[in-house]
């Protein structure tokens, strides 16, 4: 009883709830409604005075239609490129098949598939005319049994010993037989060994074709459950194509060639522009001091004279190249290395010219300084 009423009190609460569930969808309904409504009434306000308004609305309509039709059209064409791109899948594996099977037919030795042709057909007519007539027998024998047995009345004691002693009676005669067979004499029994030997390739003729026959059934399950894949992939993916082991081996063989020979030639690509950039950095410091020590020059009296055979484009092109080519990236390095030799050259001829000025103008100092200390 009390289990009862406290199902009923549940029921009662989950009612309620869905009941409070309800009313607060309604109540989220109605709001939902009434800001619908004042904006609807808004943008009816705003619209009043705007002139043409039906005419703004119907074409406001045809552009949304003719939007759909354009995004209709656009999932058409969308499914048709899909459709064509599966199609020349299809098509490509279809030529590699065809490739293969003319490959494999050109391979084929005639005397090889007429020896294979013939032992299949020897084996099915074995097959056919020696073992399926005898087990199809064997099983006509345990079907009748079977019927007897059914079609027996009920056997109490007496029926029972009347079988047991009708065993008795049977193994009784297939020994006498046994020892009758045992006291021939040799002479008549020389081809037993050859029996024994026939009846021994028999069996194991018989034991190869039920090894044949589970092989051919295995094979049979094998291709069903090929094609039950097939058909599944073709479901979810689109396609039944499956690559074998040795194609995804030659593909990862592949894959890691050319990951490996892009690492080293991104890692040659980068040490390049590394160095350019050291070198970069290295001319405009030259350039630097070269500018500094022009100044001292000009600013103690000398006079520059610079002689260049590159013009100002050439220069701007080799001070900031935007290339990858690792050939032209080496053939600017290496102007630039002659550049900086030459840049070096000319400083360290400088400095010398600028020492030599120092000591006269030191020479010219001291001798000033006498001269106005004697005076």
């Amino acid at each position: 009883m009390k289990k009862d009423v406290h199902s009923q009190v549940v029921e009662a609460r989950k009612d309620s709830l869905i009941m409070e569930n309800i009313r607060t969808d309604l109540n989220s309904m109605k709001i939902e409604k009434e800001q619908l409504r004042n904006r609807i009434d808004k943008i009816e306000r705003k619209l009043r005075n705007v002139a043409n308004i039906e005419r703004l609305l119907r074409l406001a309509e045809k552009c949304r239609v003719e939007n759909e039709q354009l995004e209709k059209i656009e999932r058409l064409k969308l499914e048709q490129k899909n459709l064509i791109l599966f199609n020349e899948q299809k098509l490509q594996r279809l030529n590699v098949s065809l490739e293969e099977a003319k490959n494999a037919g050109d391979k084929v030795d005639p005397t090889e598939r007429m020896k294979a042709l013939k032992e299949e057909m020897e084996t099915n007519r074995y097959m056919i005319n020696e073992k399926l007539p005898k087990e199809i027998e064997a099983k006509r024998v345990i079907v009748a049994n079977l019927r007897k047995v059914v079609e027996i009345a009920d056997i109490n004691k007496n029926d029972i010993a009347e079988l047991q002693q009708k065993i008795d009676k049977m193994n009784q005669e297939i020994m006498d037989l046994v020892n009758e067979r045992d006291r021939k004499d040799e002479n008549t029994d020389k081809l037993s060994i050859y029996r024994h030997q026939a009846s021994v390739v028999y069996k194991k003729k018989e034991k190869l074709v039920e090894k044949l026959q589970e092989a051919r059934f295995e094979l049979q399950n094998i291709t069903n459950m090929v094609e039950t894949k097939k058909n599944n992939l073709r479901e979810k993916d689109g396609t039944d194509y499956v690559i074998t082991t040795t194609q995804f081996k030659n593909y990862v063989s592949k894959l890691r060639t050319k990951t490996s020979n892009y690492k080293r030639m991104h890692a040659e690509i980068s040490g390049l522009k590394n160095e350019h950039a050291v070198l970069s950095r290295t001319a405009d410091i030259l350039a630097n001091q070269w500018n500094t020590l022009m100044q001292k020059i000009e600013k103690n009296g000398g006079r520059i004279i610079e002689i260049s055979s590159i013009s100002s484009d050439e220069k701007f092109e080799i001070a900031k190249p935007e290339i990858d080519d690792t050939e032209k990236l080496r053939d600017m390095i290496n102007e630039s290395n002659e550049q900086i030799d030459l840049k070096k050259i000319t400083i360290d001829t400088l400095k010398q010219t600028n020492m030599k000025l120092n000591k006269q103008l030191t020479v010219c100092n001291n001798f000033l300084f006498f001269f106005l200390c004697f005076i």
